[in-house]
């Protein structure tokens, strides 16, 4: 692993913990209806889980970063849909062997979750992400030869359509998928790759990347608050309360670019534990994956009694060291796919070059 890349694979393992713990307290039933919530018992989840938002927006930012300097591959397209399809269809075939998934359910539109897992979002963010890279071959050529000033606006113009818009004004428009389809994904592309090419001279320290990550996702929890507020003053604005609470929201955007920011400033020299990053890093796809299986996805948050712990006073230490539990399991499962899958496609080459011989 190089020294460069070291720091964004502490950024990947840093983010699909975010992700984790986002599962954690939206399926394990821990958030609750933010107008009920009252004191810092009641919005501590809240809390956690408005700076845990820019988790998904990290991922394509650091994309971005990447794969600018890049070709797109299809045979790269091809082995992250492989890898997908291996645990869309082998976790659900645990699932039902040992009764997590109930046999009398399984129908022709169950089955299609195992076998065409692209098609049919059973991983949402892997198919608007697998159709970005598709796209690439397009992208690319077009950000690359882009001079500052036009992709800087071209940026704003997104930003302006997929998220300013919802941001500042009260109003749900038809546009507005919340950050949950490819469109955004460009734009948080496109803010990468100009990154990787120009930089934001504002946020060249790390201390300004976490400052602006920490203010942002605080002013996720404080919108929320102030709608709230107003809501109970006027009678409206109640669809609206958690609309910071959004992908494409101008505060996660912010602060996923100021987290973003900050992590390619930090350098983590050569050793033991730039090899246990990187190991850890290089399985990041596979916990999500794994955790977030559609026959898995509700059902470890009752293993760990997420929801019966969401009261207690150590609330905060529980859902770190499950975070922490779920992330290390699924990556011990990920790298033992990954050792397996090189020990078979080494012998099956190794199988042609005797038969060429």
């Amino acid at each position: 692993m190089k020294e460069r890349e070291t720091n964004f694979e502490l950024l990947r393992i840093l983010a699909m913990c975010m992700i984790i713990g986002l599962h954690y307290l939206g399926k394990g039933n821990v958030l609750g209806d933010f107008l009920d919530a009252q004191g810092i018992g009641g919005y501590l989840a809240w809390i956690f889980e408005a700076f845990f938002y820019c988790a998904v927006n990290v991922y394509v930012l650091v994309s971005g970063y990447f794969l600018i300097e890049k070709q797109a591959d299809v045979r790269r397209a091809g082995k992250l849909w492989g890898q997908v399809f291996f645990y869309s269809l082998f976790l659900g075939i645990i699932a039902l062997c040992t009764g997590i998934a109930k046999a009398e359910e399984m129908d022709a539109y169950k089955a299609s979750y195992y076998l065409l897992p692209i098609l049919t979002e059973h991983y949402w963010f892997v198919t608007d992400y697998l159709f970005l890279y598709l796209l690439l071959p397009f992208i690319n050529p077009a950000l690359s030869s882009m001079e500052q000033k036009k992709m800087r606006n071209r940026i704003i113009l997104f930003l302006g359509i997929f998220s300013f818009s919802k941001s500042l004004l009260p109003l749900s428009f038809a546009v507005d998928k919340k950050g949950y389809d490819v469109l955004w994904f460009i734009c948080l592309y496109m803010t990468g790759a100009y990154y990787r090419r120009f930089g934001i001279p504002l946020l060249a320290a790390k201390a300004r990347g976490f400052g602006l990550y920490i203010v942002s996702s605080a002013a996720i929890f404080v919108s929320a608050l102030l709608l709230k507020g107003a809501y109970f003053k006027t009678g409206h604005f109640k669809d609206i309360v958690t609309y910071a609470y959004s992908y494409n929201h101008i505060f996660c955007y912010l602060a996923a670019v100021g987290l973003f920011t900050a992590f390619a400033r930090i350098r983590i020299g050569p050793g033991k534990a730039g090899k246990v990053i990187g190991l850890l890093g290089g399985a990041s796809f596979g916990v999500y994956l794994i955790h977030e299986h559609i026959d898995l996805r509700y059902a470890w948050q009752k293993w760990l009694l997420v929801e019966k712990q969401a009261g207690a006073p150590m609330f905060a230490l529980f859902m770190i060291g499950s975070i922490a539990a779920v992330y290390v399991t699924c990556a011990m499962i990920e790298l033992l796919r990954q050792q397996l899958f090189l020990k078979v496609g080494g012998r099956l080459r190794y199988g042609k070059k005797r038969a060429v011989k």
